[in-house]
């Protein structure tokens, strides 16, 4: 004697999915001579365990739970930096123990924040980012 279990179940109609866009940037960092700080094969890179990363709060540095993500893409390594929706937000970035780096960044949210989008982006007081060009930047370290 054996059970037999059947289920017919339609399947759920799936509708047009919303977009999320995450606020962030991408940072390739390099010297002046063009090598990569953040590939293992350079020497001298910046070290990822010792990148820390704080957000800015009416005055108050606040360091994040995550540090940012390395990524490789278009043959270069890149720091990962999700950014803050807010007006005019600033996040620091500590590299290396003696350097402290500061970005100001502008974001967008619609559609009950479905959307989020990074408008502007200034590192260390020079603007470096602009909605809609591709999410990369480089820094001369």
């Amino acid at each position: 004697m054996g059970i037999i279990i059947i289920s017919c179940k339609k399947e759920a109609e799936v509708g047009p999915r919303n977009i999320v866009l995450a606020n962030g940037i991408n940072i390739h960092y390099q010297n002046s001579a063009g090598e990569d700080l953040l590939s293992p094969s350079t020497p001298d890179i910046i070290a990822y365990g010792g990148i820390h990363v704080f957000n800015l709060i009416n005055g108050q540095k606040t360091e994040r739970r995550m540090n940012p993500e390395i990524i490789y893409r278009y043959d270069k390594y890149f720091l990962s930096l999700g950014l803050p929706d807010g007006e005019m937000d600033t996040t620091l970035l500590q590299l290396t123990n003696a350097d402290m780096d500061t970005v100001v960044s502008i974001g967008y949210v619609e559609g009950g924040g479905t959307v989020r989008i990074t408008k502007k982006v200034w590192y260390n007081g020079v603007l470096k980012y602009t909605y809609p060009t591709w999410d990369t930047i480089t820094i001369v370290k």
